[in-house]
């Protein structure tokens, strides 16, 4: 997952976690939101995410396909604007999948969209200048605080008696500071103001108790985090919200928690103490947690607002929380036919045996840029099964897998075995090759391109087989009179079962050899695919086409209709 992927559904689930606190501050348990933050951070610090079909990006995918917006489709309205400016787009496809990539987090390399590029100075140079500034904060704040006094009175040393914890508590005093905070994560410290008045036993048990409750949630600590988060996605405004609306929720936690602990009676006495408490504070403390400052309004509001939880109100900020994770922290599933994307890495890790390495979106064999690589089998008269292709016009070889000849019992031939080798094409078939100028239209398989393979013209589609694929071994093979061998079966008998979805089938003689086109609808047909569970069929036209063909199935494996991207 690529920083920029992160920050942005990182920034989704800010915007709707937002939301929920605005309308549920007072209302849910006060414990609920800083949950929430922490599943934010979640996703802005972990690198990879667990596909999911109930994620929002996969509702979302399936409301786009529904509506028959592609991601090609989608790319083409995204990209209207560009077009409208004159500007070449080598290969739509290519950049409807980054599009697609950029508004889902799928897995790829944390700083590929960073690394080498003026955006990676940019962003590295951010990083440094927020990190340096929290750490001027921090070395500013441990030279005053080491200043400080141990608090000798009594009444600090009797709670600190009655208030045990496997880390060592220490209440000291400090001048220059007018209201509580604390410090410190293995060996905190409490620092009180030097006016404190220590017989004011009411407003010193409420004040003390706050600052414990700080230390038992470990909030320094999580504060660290939230500085470290920060300063990796310092370019995201949403996450600088974050920082502060964490900070204020750390603080409402606290104050539920010690109203829970004296008692509702104590709300009004424990909102006086913030009152008399002077909204004052001395600003040193960016990695310390403080008794007030942080709203105090909003503070007061919700400490007078502090209801007891109920089974309803905790059933339903556990739900809360749990659909939050489910449809935001997690990423698309596959769906519509083609495997995860993790099946493409696995692939591509195949190939290595064989000298064949991609780098920064550019395919090489045996360290020599490729043009064409297909895993699966071609066929003279326009036919291909595949399970795997790559195209970069740039390329300078092409390549492809060999398998082994398995014929099974039954006549049928196991396509797709162990690979034996991957080898070149000769330099014959390297010079007859002819791509298609016209623009990819990509059928709803597996694609994979970088924003280096759009510019530069590469193309990578991958249809995936889950099982070996069983088939005649010339069903997809035909003659200049059209007859095949192998049962006798036709291109005029496969189609024949596609007609009554608009699929026609038209071939004609012309000088040695046999034109074959196949027609959707009245419109000449560039690519057909049927992915269905016996296997995978693929048929070019010969004389082109501008729009690709693909079947769709129901959940029973029952042909439901094709359609036409």
């Amino acid at each position: 997952m690529s920083l920029l992927q992160m920050s942005i559904s990182g920034g989704v689930m800010i915007f709707v976690v937002c939301i929920i606190r605005v309308l549920g501050l007072n209302r849910l348990p006060k414990k609920t939101f800083p949950v929430l933050w922490e599943l934010v951070l979640v996703r802005l610090l972990i690198p990879y995410s667990i596909p999911a079909s109930f994620s929002i990006y996969s509702i979302l995918s399936r409301i786009l396909f529904q509506f028959e917006l592609s991601p090609n489709a989608l790319a083409k309205n995204v990209l209207s604007a560009v077009s409208d400016h004159e500007m070449e787009i080598a290969d739509p496809a290519a950049a409807s999948d980054y599009v697609m990539e950029m508004a889902d987090p799928a897995v790829t390399p944390i700083w590929k969209h960073l690394e080498l590029s003026p955006l990676w100075a940019i962003w590295m140079a951010g990083v440094f200048l927020c990190a340096v500034s929290f750490l001027f904060f921090y070395i500013r704040c441990i030279r005053e605080f080491r200043t400080a006094l141990p608090a000798e009175h009594k009444n600090a040393g009797q709670w600190i008696k009655e208030h045990p914890i496997t880390r060592s508590i220490s209440v000291r005093q400090l001048n220059g500071i007018m209201s509580p905070l604390t410090y410190g994560i293995f060996h905190p410290v409490i620092l009180m103001p030097k006016t404190t008045d220590w017989d004011d036993t009411k407003q010193l048990k409420y004040m003390l108790e706050h600052e414990f409750v700080h230390i038992q949630r470990w909030d320094g600590l999580t504060k660290l985090i939230l500085i470290g988060a920060l300063c990796i996605h310092w370019f995201n405004p949403l996450v600088w919200l974050l920082f502060f609306l964490f900070n204020r929720d750390m603080e409402l936690v606290c104050d539920e928690t010690v109203v829970q602990r004296f008692g509702e009676g104590a709300k009004a006495a424990y909102a006086l103490s913030l009152i008399r408490m002077e909204e004052t504070k001395s600003g040193l403390a960016p990695l310390c947690n403080n008794f007030s400052k942080h709203a105090i309004q909003e503070r007061i509001e919700s400490i007078m607002k502090i209801k007891k939880a109920t089974i309803f109100t905790s059933v339903a900020a556990i739900m809360l929380t749990i659909c939050i994770a489910a449809l935001f922290a997690t990423s698309k599933a596959d769906f519509g036919g083609g495997e995860e994307s993790g099946t493409l890495e696995q692939l591509l890790k195949e190939y290595e045996k064989y000298d064949i390495v991609m780098k920064h979106g550019t395919m090489y064999y045996k360290d020599e840029p490729v043009r064409y690589f297909l895993d699966g089998y071609e066929f003279g008269d326009g036919g291909v099964v595949s399970r795997y292709q790559y195209h970069n016009e740039k390329g300078t070889v092409d390549v492809h897998t060999i398998y082994p000849n398995t014929q099974n019992e039954d006549g049928s031939t196991t396509l797709f075995g162990d690979i034996i080798s991957i080898e070149p094409y000769s330099k014959e078939e390297f010079q007859a090759r002819v791509f298609s100028n016209e623009p990819s239209l990509e059928a709803v398989t597996d694609t994979a391109a970088t924003t280096e393979a759009a510019a530069n013209g590469k193309k990578e589609e991958a249809i995936f087989v889950e099982e070996p694929l069983e088939m005649e071994a010339t069903s997809h093979m035909a003659y200049a009179d059209g007859e095949a061998t192998a049962g006798g079966t036709t291109f005029q008998e496969i189609f024949a079962s596609y007609e009554k979805y608009g699929i026609t089938y038209e071939e004609r003689a012309d000088d040695s050899h046999s034109i074959r086109n196949v027609y959707f609808n009245g419109k000449l047909v560039k690519k057909f695919i049927d992915n269905n569970q016996d296997g995978s069929f693929s048929f070019e036209s010969s004389d082109g086409g501008t729009i690709m063909v693909q079947t769709v199935y129901d959940g029973n494996g029952k042909l439901a209709g094709v359609k036409a991207y």
